[in-house]
């Protein structure tokens, strides 16, 4: 578990940050909240300045998600889901050591669709505290249409996970 407000990878809900039907299926079908809210990127540090313009001591900020910053201009369409209204995004930028399977996740992410970003959000919905162990994580899961629920070792999919498949095929395939 993480501490403190963020879902900075131990609480986490993860999804493609490219489309804004992903934001809003986030806020409608899963944390059931307000369309207008934002959702946050993590990055690996290697590649954050590629995607994020962040000045000179920013990444101690993006460590913890705790500062927001200009979505490179030439990216915005394709990370339209972790893009605010502003062009900037509340970047968390993670080091290998620090979440290594999370950094592992984001390499092979990045791999499948040439973007190593993902959208990173709390695991909860709204006006729920976070979810912390695993069966509080499960049934947050069945409340909501999160497609994966990964604890630890364990994977429990729900059959509409196939949506997932399909995006992130057209995210290859330049589609979405």
């Amino acid at each position: 578990m993480s501490f403190g407000p963020r879902a900075l990878g131990h609480r986490s809900i993860l999804a493609a940050p490219h489309t804004t039907e992903m934001r809003d299926r986030l806020n409608r079908e899963i944390k059931y909240r307000e369309p207008f809210r934002p959702f946050a990127p993590v990055v690996p540090i290697e590649v954050v300045a590629r995607y994020f313009d962040i000045p000179p001591g920013g990444t101690r900020l993006a460590r913890f998600m705790s500062g927001v910053f200009p979505v490179r201009r030439e990216w915005r369409s394709r990370l339209q889901a972790i893009t605010h209204v502003d062009g900037t995004a509340r970047v968390q930028v993670l080091e290998p050591a620090m979440l290594p399977r999370l950094h592992a996740l984001l390499v092979a992410y990045g791999q499948r669709t040439a973007i190593p970003v993902l959208l990173n959000t709390s695991f909860n919905l709204a006006e729920s505290r976070l979810s912390i162990g695993r069966v509080e994580g499960y049934s947050t899961f069945l409340r909501c249409k999160i497609d994966v629920l990964v604890a630890g070792g364990t994977r429990v999919m729900k059959r509409t996970s196939a949506m997932a498949k399909t995006q992130v095929d057209k995210i290859k395939e330049g589609v979405a």
